[in-house]
């Protein structure tokens, strides 16, 4: 039997009126659904613009001190503080583009060295910052090493450049700040760069 709804003088079947509403509220339905995604995108989208170096795509100063603090809290291990060599010669004999895409390999290279558990960040301009959670001195020192060594970069304009880092190394013990851990190893990056460069230095 079909039911009828009845407007006025005019009866209209409760199923043309089902039908309508569906007809006519799909719309706003799936424009909500849209709406919603798009706040969803554009939320993943500032966070990630907030926390992420968009230059090498490692986390930015904010969201490295955040995760370091964090793991410092759980693990004991070693900081350390690398900065690329005679950075300055290379913007201004080469380019800030050829400077750039140095930062680039660098922090490619970097990540390929790292573990999953490793919290690296880029804290400077060419400075980058890397906490390696329950890790003893001595496996922080063959990374180290092969950090120092640096990497051999194409800019692009034809000329290859031999980009060395030096690197400050600091035990982070038990209760131990992020803030003394950043210190110990930046005394040790600063006897790495006056000792000559292209070297790891291990904080007293």
């Amino acid at each position: 039997m079909v039911q009828f709804f009845v407007l006025g003088s005019n009866a209209i079947p409760l199923v043309d009126i089902v039908l309508l509403t569906s007809i006519v509220g799909t719309p706003f339905m799936l424009g909500g659904q849209f709406i919603g995604a798009r706040q969803v995108a554009t939320k993943d989208r500032l966070v990630e613009m907030a926390t992420t170096d968009m230059l090498t795509r490692l986390p930015n100063r904010r969201a490295f001190m955040e995760r370091a603090r964090s793991a410092l809290s759980r693990h004991k291990g070693v900081m350390l503080l690398l900065d690329a060599d005679h950075f300055k010669d290379i913007n201004d004999n080469y380019g800030h583009a050829a400077g750039d895409h140095c930062l680039q390999v660098m922090a490619d290279h970097l990540q390929r060295l790292l573990r999953s558990n490793d919290v690296i960040g880029r804290v400077g301009g060419e400075e980058f910052a890397i906490f390696l959670p329950d890790v003893t001195m001595e496996t922080a020192r063959q990374i180290g090493q092969r950090i120092s060594m640096g990497l051999l970069v194409e800019t692009g304009t034809g000329a290859s450049l031999q980009v060395t880092v030096s690197v400050g190394a600091a035990t982070v013990g038990p209760h131990m700040t992020l803030d003394e851990a950043l210190r110990d190893a930046d005394i040790a990056l600063y006897r790495a760069k006056t000792a000559g460069r292209a070297r790891m230095e291990i904080a007293a």
